[in-house]
């Protein structure tokens, strides 16, 4: 899969470390409240210790590291871990569409189900 553009942005650290959500944009699209818990931790010159991450930006083929405390952003010259997010993203695509299909799914049944009481069933072809 050719990436032009990816975003993996990490939501605010009111969870604990491994129950971290965040969002995965690739290209133009995004997928929410995906669950963080392999991101890495990157050491910080300024601070001296290991920091969450916050960001990553992706451009085709160079990209950065924002860490949560700020400093000066961490280059990237390959996905490396990062590629972790692409899986994800499309694994929460593939879940996505399931769930649209069972809802339409559900709906169908629904209204099968509305016509079947309206009409009676004694000729079910009808409907």
């Amino acid at each position: 899969m050719q990436i032009n553009r990816l975003c993996i942005l990490l939501h605010k650290n009111e969870l604990s470390e491994k129950d971290r959500l965040g969002s995965i944009t690739i290209d133009e699209e995004h997928m929410d409240d995906i669950h963080m818990d392999w991101m890495p931790k990157f050491y910080c010159d300024e601070t001296k210790e290991e920091q969450l991450v916050h960001a990553v930006q992706w451009f085709g083929d160079q990209g950065e590291v924002e860490l949560v405390t700020g400093g000066s952003n961490i280059p990237l010259t390959e996905l490396g871990i990062f590629e972790e997010a692409v899986g994800l993203f499309e694994k929460r695509k593939v879940e996505m569409a399931k769930l649209k299909v069972e809802n339409e799914l559900e709906s169908f049944d629904a209204e099968s189900y509305s016509m079947l009481e309206l009409y009676g069933d004694d000729n079910p072809q009808d409907i």
